[in-house]
């Protein structure tokens, strides 16, 4: 997806329908919290746009919805622990955004 698609308001660009918007987004960031780690930082960047969103912010809340249907497999899932042993295993990412810009770090803990 192109940075674009979550850029400030262009008046040019028709509004979408607000309550819709906020609802995908809602359930996206649930979905997203619980099982889809992988997919927090587009919602971050749509949830920005929750109080005017426009129809290519909308566009691009779908794409993420089609993206976690053609991936059903993916995410994180919660097993009953192997002769009462429980594991914890830590997956770290970061991303320096150089000079001027800021970085993201993000951390996935499993269980």
């Amino acid at each position: 997806m192109d940075i674009s698609d979550y850029a400030a308001k262009d008046p040019s660009e028709p509004p979408t329908d607000q309550k819709r918007y906020q609802s995908l987004i809602g359930s996206l960031l649930f979905v997203g919290r619980m099982t889809r780690p992988e997919i927090s930082l587009h919602l971050n960047l749509l949830g920005r746009r929750a109080t005017e969103p426009s129809e290519r912010n909308m566009r691009t809340a779908l794409q993420v919805l089609e993206y976690l249907k053609s991936t059903p497999s993916e995410g994180i899932t919660i097993k009953k622990p192997t002769k009462g042993k429980l594991s914890l295993e830590i997956f770290t990412d970061a991303s320096y955004g150089g000079e001027g810009a800021r970085s993201q770090t993000g951390v996935l803990m499993a269980f």
